[in-house]
Order: structure tokens, then sequence, then C-alpha cells
């Protein structure tokens, strides 16, 4: 007879049937989880195990000047990689690549040894080396086509063009500006393998072509590049200057035809360069613009109404404001002057007295009417601003050195468009780099049209200032940037460097920023010296070096030279002359003073002239000269446009 189980016995069954029931309950919601929520996650992590990606590099854009030629191209290179799980013999391998390549063997076997699927070993190898390795048939070791960038002009418009880097991403300049429209879309090669990363037999291979990136056609000119640049190079190596800029721009359109800086690199080895060469000064440094910065408190003082061109100022040497003295840089003064002589003179006692008569809120509204409480815009990274005084914080006396450029900053783009703005019958324009964005087939995917900021003065006001800017170039201190056949304008300047807050004494920026033709410009350019050894004024330093780049400028655009019988441009209602001489029928100056007699001569002007200029004007009418002084003519007596005796003396002062 067999015993009848227990009720303990059955408690333990049925505990055991439940336990085994609750496992295989939760085993089968979870293979259900498994399949129906995680299935598509594990069978792409499964797929991603045996499938392995070669990326393939997009080609960049191209970049070009405004006429097609070529700044920036993209060709094809190889770089080398490797599946570590497929590599037979890691030391040989390592041995091999590290000759062929000129790597260190220890570095070539860490990564031929690491934990990873896919590993590169070198990027955009020569093709000597590609050649190499392809004939070593090394297993688990491949090349696959990228593209690598290269300046076919070397330096030209490096601090524009700017730089790419190994992942074929933009990193400065225009590079990095428009990276979205040059970089393209990358492609892949992918090749099945097996759990240990080894190609299957009759694996699935398949190719994702790559999209080429779009290319740019910029505003720069190649030439006008070239030779801004190489009138830049000449002044550097002429004065031993720490730095210099310039930068040229159509004032109707904001288009920049050329830009550039010293020091400077060549992109396509700029890891050879130091960082602060690749440094864009023209956009991203500001600088006290002294005496260019003057057109602008004229500008305001004519359209506020508050002087106008007939206007006389007197200049003793210096001018007082509340608890100050400041000084004009002629110690001995101008004398009397009309406001075209101010500026043609550079005279500060003249600015002062326009600045103090705007007040602080009006000189500030056209500091912003101008640009230069605000970045330009230019597409370009990292622009600065200058810094300024708002109206409540100035005093009378940061008013009056203000008028006359100086405890304010500005950047070389700034004020380069705020003369534009007086060149472009007063409409300020927001200044860019590229005319066109085009696709890999050459259509036009983007074209950039010409942009008003605003109206900053009115076209009259704007035309007189054109007036008084060719004055300076035709008789003030300007002479040097003079183009024979053409009208130009312009404005010197020279100021104390500031570094940290303070004055450096002994340290100073000669700069020259002006247009032509002055009665339908075509070009503006600026040119900063900073830091030249030896003479520092504007006139000297930085003048000749526009007028030597305005010229060829000029003749490359195919801009015609004037006659000078038919250059007639004038403000309306504007003296064209000073002390004796009055415009009388079609702006030609009669003399005044003296009486015309046998033998004798008109005296002709020759200030703003250097020693050797005057002596050879004076000589040229048969008179001679008695020196003072040194550096540019100041005064002369007898005055220009009176008489005096064929053979008798002129007596002219010069000063720096």
């Amino acid at each position: 007879m067999f015993a009848t189980p227990g009720v303990g016995t059955r408690k333990r069954v049925v505990l055991l049937f439940g336990i085994v029931s609750l496992v295989l309950v939760s085993l089968t919601v979870r293979l259900a989880y498994i399949q129906f929520i995680w299935g598509e996650e594990l069978r792409k992590k499964a797929l991603e195990t045996r499938m392995r990606d070669i990326p393939v590099a997009a080609k960049r854009g191209t970049i070009f000047d405004r006429k097609g030629r070529e700044l920036a191209v993209s060709v094809s290179v190889e770089s080398v990689y490797a599946f570590p799980a497929q590599i037979k013999n890691p030391e040989d391998t390592a041995k091999t690549l590290s000759s062929i390549l000129g790597m260190k063997y220890d570095d070539v076997h860490s990564r031929l040894t690491r934990n990873s699927s896919f590993q590169w070993i070198k990027r955009k190898i020569d093709p000597e080396q590609a050649k190499k390795i392809r004939a070593a048939r090394l297993s688990g070791i491949g090349l696959t086509q990228e593209s690598k960038r290269f300046y076919p002009k070397g330096s030209l418009a490096a601090h524009v063009l700017g730089i790419s880097g190994i992942d074929n991403q933009g990193l400065e300049g225009i590079e990095v500006a428009y990276d979205g429209d040059l970089r393209g879309v990358p492609g892949r090669i992918i090749i099945e393998t097996d759990a240990r990363g080894k190609e299957l037999p009759q694996a699935l291979h398949s190719y994702v072509p790559p999209v080429e990136g779009n290319s740019l056609i910029l505003t720069l000119d190649e030439v006008v590049q070239f030779i801004a640049e190489r009138e830049l190079e000449r002044a550097m190596v002429k004065t031993q200057a720490r730095a210099g800029n310039v930068l040229v721009l159509d004032p109707k359109s904001g288009e920049i035809l050329a830009m550039a800086a010293r020091p400077t690199f060549d992109p396509n080895r700029y890891d050879e360069y130091p960082d602060s060469n690749r440094r864009n000064s023209v956009i991203s440094d500001t600088f006290p613009p002294g005496s260019t910065f003057k057109p602008v408190t004229a500008a305001a003082a004519l359209e506020e109404g508050v002087t106008s061109v007939n206007d006389r100022y007197y200049c003793g040497g210096s001018i007082k404001v509340p608890g100050h003295t400041i000084s004009c840089w002629v110690s001995e003064g101008h004398g009397s002057q009309n406001f075209i002589e101010v500026i043609q003179n550079s005279c500060n006692v003249g600015f002062v007295n326009m600045g103090l008569r705007l007040g602080p809120q009006r000189f500030f509204s056209y500091l912003e009417a101008f640009g230069f409480t605000s970045v330009t815009g230019i597409d370009l990274p990292g622009e600065a601003t200058g810094i300024m005084m708002r109206p409540e914080e100035m005093k009378p006396v940061d008013l009056a050195v203000m008028s006359f450029g100086q405890t304010l900053t500005v950047t070389p783009i700034q004020l380069a468009c705020a003369i534009a703005a007086i060149a472009n019958d007063g409409l300020l324009i927001k200044p860019h780099l590229v005319k066109e964005v085009r696709g890999p087939d050459g259509g036009i995917v983007h074209a950039f049209q010409p942009v008003v900021a605003r109206r900053a003065i009115s076209p009259k006001t704007a035309q007189e200032l054109r007036y008084a800017l060719e004055q300076v170039v035709e008789k003030g201190t300007g002479r040097q940037a003079r183009v024979e056949g053409y009208r130009i304008a312009g404005k010197t300047g020279t100021a104390q460097k500031v570094i940290g807050g303070r004055i450096v004494e002994g340290k100073y920026i000669s700069s020259f920023v002006g247009f032509g033709p002055a009665n339908d410009p075509r070009v503006v350019a600026l040119i900063t010296i900073d830091e030249p050894v030896g003479e520092y004024y504007g006139g000297v330093i930085a003048a000749p070096v526009f007028g030597a780049m305005i010229a060829d400028i000029l003749r490359y655009l195919e801009v015609p030279p004037e006659p000078k019988d038919k250059r007639t441009f004038s403000p309306s209602g504007a003296s064209t002359g000073g002390g004796g001489a009055q415009s009388q029928g079609g702006g030609r100056a009669q003399p005044a003073g003296g009486a015309a007699g046998d033998g004798a001569v008109v005296v002709p002007d020759v200030l703003g002239m250097t020693i050797r200029e005057a002596d050879g004007t004076l000589k040229g009418a048969g008179l001679k000269m008695e020196i003072t002084g040194s550096g540019f003519a100041r005064s002369q007596d007898p005055p220009a446009g009176t008489y005096a005796p064929r053979g008798s003396s002129v007596r002219v002062r010069f000063a720096p």
C-alpha cells in the first residue's frame, strides 16, 4: 500500500508549480518585449556590428574672385585607415607603415592594436606614399579618397579666405563664415564583416557618394588685391612698421575689392606661422583714427547747420575749453581760414569749434549714423566695434578731443565705410565679400545685392565734403596722395597709440583714407601703418602708399583720366580759394593784391608741399625761395595769387 501525500507535500508542489509558471510568464513577457519593443533597435545594432563604414569626404566648394579666378580649391588625396581586427601581424604592419609614412613605430602600432572597428592611420598623404602602401598589400589596411584644401595664390587674400581643417571644416575667414555652403555632404563605403571584424566572402558592399559643396564668387578682385598687398608690403619694408592694413571697396555697392593685413601667413602652411599672424586686424582691431575722423565731424556740422562752407575760423595755435587748453598740431596756428581750409589744413582748433557747436547729443547721433557704434555686418567672423563715450558721459574736453579723432577708437572697416558714405552721396552701404553662391552644377543658389544701412547725411552735404577732401589732396596735408590725371579726395591721419588705456609716447599709427575720382567715386581705400620707424605723419607715410595703389587700381578698372581744363566740380556756394585768391568764372582763381607789370609773375600756391616740391614750383614760376624750418610748407609770403617781380624771393615756413 502507498501512503497518501500529506498536506505539506501538496503545498510544496503547488508552490513549485507557481514559481515555474511565473518564470515562464516572465520569460514570455521578456521575449515579447525583446521581439516587439527592442527588436528594431537590436536589429540595427547587429547590423552595425557586422557593417563597417569607411568615410568618403565631400569635395569642398571652390572659392573664386569676382572674375572667376580660383582662390581656394580642393584636390583629391588619399588617406590610410585600418580595420584592427583584420590585421594578422600588427608588429610587421606597423614597421612597414611607419617607414612609408614617416611616423613613429609606437604611434602606428598603438593605432593598429586598439579595440575599435575602424582607425585612421594618417590623413591626406602624398601620392608616392599611397603608391607604396598599395604595393605592400597589407591585410586590414586600406586607402580612401579625401579632399585637401589648396590655396593656389599662397598668402594672397589669406585673411579673407581663412583656413580649413583636416576634417574638411572651415576654421577661419570666409571658409568658416560660409562653411555650410562649402562643406557639402560626406559619403561612405559600407562593407559587411563577421563578429571579429573580418570581411565575409560574398560580403555586402554599398557606396553612398558624397555631394560636392557649393562654390563662392567673391567680390574681391585678384588684381586689385595684388596691387593693394604689393603697396602695403613695400610700405612695411620701407617704414619697418609693426603692422599694417589695407582695404579697398566700391562705395556704391559695398563690395570689398581688396582686404589685407600685415603680418600675414600662407594658408597652405598656416601651422608654420604664429597664431597672431592669422588675426584679421582690418575687422578685429580698433585704433584711434586721429585726423581721418575729422570728415565725420565736418559732415555733422554741415548737416546740422552749425557751420557752412563759407564760415571762417581763427586758429592761434590753441583753444580753451573749461579747465583745459587744447593745442593745434601747428603751434603757431593757421590764422584765419574758411571751412574748406580748416579741413585742408587739418586744423584741430577749427574742428573743436565744430564739435562744441554740435554738442554731445548731436555729435553722438552722427557717430551712430556713420556706423561707429555698431558692427558693419561684414560677412566674416570676429568683427569688433569701436569704443566711444555716450553723450551723458561727455565733458566739454571729451567732446573737443573726440571732434578731431582722439579718445575714441574705431575699426579700419568702420572708418572706410563711413568715408564711403561721403563718397556715395550720404548713403551708408553694408560691406560684403560674397557676390554669389553657386551649386556644383554652376547654377546660382543665392545672389547678394547691395544693402543700404541708412542715410548718414544729405547728398548736398556729401558733395561739399567731397570737394573739401579734394582740396586736402590738391593743396593740404595729403599732397603725396595725388595721382596725375585723376581727381583724388582724402584725409591724412596721425594718432598716438593707446595701449592699456594709456597714450604711449613715441608710438604712432599713420593713416590715409580717400577715394577717386573725387567727382564720381569708383573706389574708397584705407591705409594704416602701425608703429613706423622714423617719420610717422600720415601725409608722409600713408598718403604715398594710397597714391601709388589708387593710381594702378583706377587704370586697371579702366577709369579714364580727366583733363585739367574740364575739372569743374565744386560745392554749391563754396569759395574755392582763401586769402587773396577768389573764385571767378569757371572756378579759376584770379590774382588779387599787388599789381601786374613788366617782369611780374603770379606767385604760385606751395602750401602743403615738401621743400623740394615748393622749390621746384617757385623756380618754375621764375621765383626763388627762402626757407624756414623743415617738413611741409605752412605759410608763404607773398601769398599765393599775388604778383611779385620775376627773380624775387618768396619766404616759406615749413613745419612737420
